[in-house]
Parts: structure tokens; sequence; C-alpha cells
């Protein structure tokens, strides 16, 4: 999320793309090419790289950053910034093809420590849908340095960053003299992380009746996906919704330790890509290390019995964990 503008002139920018159509129409309130309009899917917070793939050949663009562009649009409009009233929206290819999107998300009434960058949501979504990469990706304001500390996890290499208004650009222009994960010794980057083999699980006792085993299960699968190679404290959130459908958020966590993002808001990332409530949320599992570094239950059970109050909350201990090799 960013509030400010880059004043930064030292950095040469390629120009940004921007596809910009005369016989436009409105969907959701934004401007679009009525042919793009067609070709997209009614939840464009997650289109599959076939469709990617059709659409980029029909509408001819000549990059997917030319699509980036196009439904960053509409992107923006999904993000919840009841504070700021600032409305953040990016777009991502994965190098499985694929298109993610995510916004800022902020809380009323809570800290704006709880709140949801847009970068953070995106690459949320990514890791919550086991990718192993991002290709570029497109962003209606320049990332504030919390959001550039926070993309520096990633092999950043060949990542391309396009900024409305102000150009393409590398993550070494944007965050030039950078502290990150060599500087802490590691070599492992998120998305190309290795998973926990979690082989058992303790309950603490709570008054609530016990959630269904598959959860559980959801939860443990987060947890195993969670990117924590400075405190290797493994954490992750499951939600069921009121209609049966359940949700994933993994840990991710940051060489500058505040930009880590906890597993509840990782997780509400989802339900914000499928235009779902919190008031939706019936019941919520973390899974956590035992007697570990760090802790995520109380952050957790705090952000949560404001947003959804009306929902179970379920600790499970971690006894045994192990990095895996392959």
């Amino acid at each position: 999320m960013s509030h400010r503008q880059d004043q930064s002139n030292a950095v040469t920018a390629t120009p940004c793309c921007a596809c910009e159509n005369t016989t436009a129409q409105k969907q959701d309130g934004v401007v679009i090419d009525p042919k793009l309009a067609a070709l997209l899917p009614e939840n464009i917070f997650f289109i599959e790289s076939k469709r990617v793939a059709a659409i980029m050949q029909e509408m001819g663009y000549e990059s997917h950053l030319d699509l980036l562009h196009e439904i960053l649009k509409l992107a923006a409009r999904r993000a919840r910034p009841p504070i700021s009233s600032f409305y953040v929206g990016t777009v991502g290819l994965s190098q499985a093809g694929h298109i993610y999107c995510g916004g800022n998300i902020e809380f009323d009434g809570l800290s704006l420590n709880d709140s949801i960058h847009g970068e953070q949501c995106l690459i949320a979504r990514l890791v919550n849908a086991d990718e192993k990469g991002m290709v570029c990706f497109s962003v209606n304001a320049p990332p504030c340095g919390h959001c550039r500390q926070f993309i520096n996890e990633l092999d950043v290499g060949e990542l391309k960053i396009a900024i409305t208004g102000k150009g393409t650009f590398s993550l070494d222009q944007l965050l030039p003299f950078s502290f990150g994960p060599n500087d802490l010794g590691n070599a492992i980057r998120l998305l190309q992380h290795p998973s926990y083999a979690i082989t058992t699980l303790q309950q603490l006792p709570h008054a609530d009746p016990a959630p269904e085993a598959r959860l559980v299960e959801v939860a443990v699968k987060a947890a195993s996906r969670a990117y924590s190679p400075y405190t290797e404290c493994p954490s992750g959130v499951a939600l069921r919704l009121k209609d049966g459908s359940t949700y994933r958020g993994s840990y991710i966590e940051n060489a500058a330790y505040n930009p880590s993002l906890p597993p509840l808001q990782s997780a509400l990332t989802g339900l914000v890509g499928d235009e779902r409530q919190w008031t939706e949320i019936e019941a919520c599992v973390l899974v956590e290390r035992k007697g570990a570094l760090i802790s995520q239950e109380g952050i957790t059970r705090r952000l949560l019995a404001s947003i959804a109050p009306q929902a179970s909350f379920h600790v499970y201990n971690i006894d045994k964990c192990v990095k895996e090799t392959s």
C-alpha cells in the first residue's frame, strides 16, 4: 500500500504499457475495452493460464503487462481500505502463466499495523496457490518501502514491476542497497521455498466443539507451506465459511521482520479475491509450532474477534516438523 508518490528520479524507466480504447465501456464502474470485457471471467482475481493465452492472442497484446494494465483498473475496485479510502490494485503473472489480483485491506477499529498492503495481498495469493514464482506485476501506485521490502523475499532477478504513470522497473531500481535474505544467510526465496513435513499435532483446550478433521487438514497444509526461514516457526490458518467454503493462509516471513504477514491476514486475501465477507466466517483453525520463538495465536485471536466475533477459534500445536529437502 502506498500513500506517497515516488520522489526518486535516479532511475530510468521503460515506458509503462497502456492500452486505451476510445470505444471503451464501463464494467463495475471502470472504463475498459468492450472486447476485453467479453473475454474476462466473472471473477478477475484469478485467470487460469489457458484463458490468459487466449486473451493475449485475441487482443493482440505484445506483452503480458499490456493485459495486466487493463485488468488493474478492475482489481483496484476490490480493495478494502475503510480507513485511508486509498484503493491499491495489483495484478501479477505467475511462472505457470496464471494471473492473480490483489488489493490493500484495512480493518477499521484496529491498528494500522494489521493492514494488508496491496503487494502483500498479491504475493500471499500466489503462496496460497502453491505457485513457484512471479514473472511480472502491475500496480496503480508506487509501492511503499514496506512493500518493496516484502517483494525482496522473491527471486527478483528478472521480475518486472509496472507502475501506472511511472514506467516499468526492476526491484533493484526501486530498492537500491537493499537489506534482504542474503544478509541473514538465507539462500532460499519465497515461492521457491521447501515445505515443512508436519507429523504430530496437539490440540489446545478449547470450549468450542472440535472442528471437523478436514478443516484441520487445510490448516496443516497452510502451515506446511509457510515461509519461515528466519525463525523456523511455521504456522497456517484455515477458515470455514457458513456455506462450507474453506480458505487457507500461510505465514510469510521477511528478513526485516515487521513486513512479515501473519497467517490469518494471508487467508483473508482469498476471501477478498472471491468477494466474501468477514461475517461469513464460521470457524478458524490455527496450526503453529509448539514452544516456538514466536506465536501467531495472540494476533490471530485479536483480529478474528474484531472482524468475525461469531467464529469459533481452535489452536493446534505442532509437536514435530522437519523442513523437506526436495
